[in-house]
C-alpha cells in the first residue's frame, strides 16, 4: 500500500488542498492523510476540500517549531509515517506546498529494493555528493518503523 502524508497549517491550507489533488491524480491507489497543526488548524471549508478530494483528515499535537523543525517535531512526523505502516507500504511525507506530479519514482521504489527516495540536490563543491531535503520523500514501510523506535 501507497500512504502518502502532507502536513499542512492555516497558513498553507489552499496548497494544501492543491497537494493532494496532484497527489490524488499522481497515485489515485495511494491513501492520502492531510496532518493539521492543531496550534493552528486550516479553516472548516479547507478542510472539507481535503476531505472531498479524498484525503483523510487528522490533526497533530506535536510542536511543528514554526516550520516542522527540531527535535520534536521531526519524531513527531517520524511517528505519524510509521504509525500504520506495514513492512511492504511505501509511505510518502510531503510538504503541502509541493506537488506531486508523477507517481512513477514512488511505485518503482519496491521494484528497486529501495527503502528511501527523497528529493535533493548534488553538492557544488562535490558532484558526487548529494543531500537530501524534506520537501517529499518516501520511505519503505520498514524503514520508517525503524526509524520511529531508533
Amino acid at each position: 500500500m501507497i500512504r502518502i502524508y502532507t502536513f499542512t497549517y492555516a497558513g498553507d491550507a489552499q496548497e494544501a488542498v492543491a497537494c493532494v489533488r496532484c497527489a490524488r491524480t499522481a497515485l489515485p491507489e495511494a491513501v492520502v492523510t492531510v496532518v493539521d497543526d492543531s496550534a493552528a488548524p486550516v479553516p472548516p471549508e479547507a478542510r472539507r476540500a481535503l476531505v472531498a478530494y479524498g484525503a483523510r483528515y487528522r490533526r497533530s499535537s506535536f510542536p511543528r517549531c514554526g516550520n516542522l523543525r527540531g527535535p520534536e517535531c521531526v519524531r513527531g512526523i517520524i511517528a505519524t509515517l510509521a504509525g500504520g505502516a506495514a513492512d511492504g507500504d511505501t509511505v510518502v511525507k510531503i510538504d503541502s506546498d509541493t506537488a506531486l506530479l508523477s507517481g512513477g519514482w514512488v511505485r518503482e521504489m519496491k521494484h528497486n529494493g529501495l527503502a528511501l527516495h527523497a528529493a535533493g540536490y548534488r553538492v557544488p563543491r562535490n558532484p558526487s555528493e548529494r543531500s537530501a531535503y524534506g520537501n517529499c520523500y518516501a520511505l519503505s514501510g520498514r524503514a520508517a518503523r525503524m526509524a520511529a523506535e531508533a
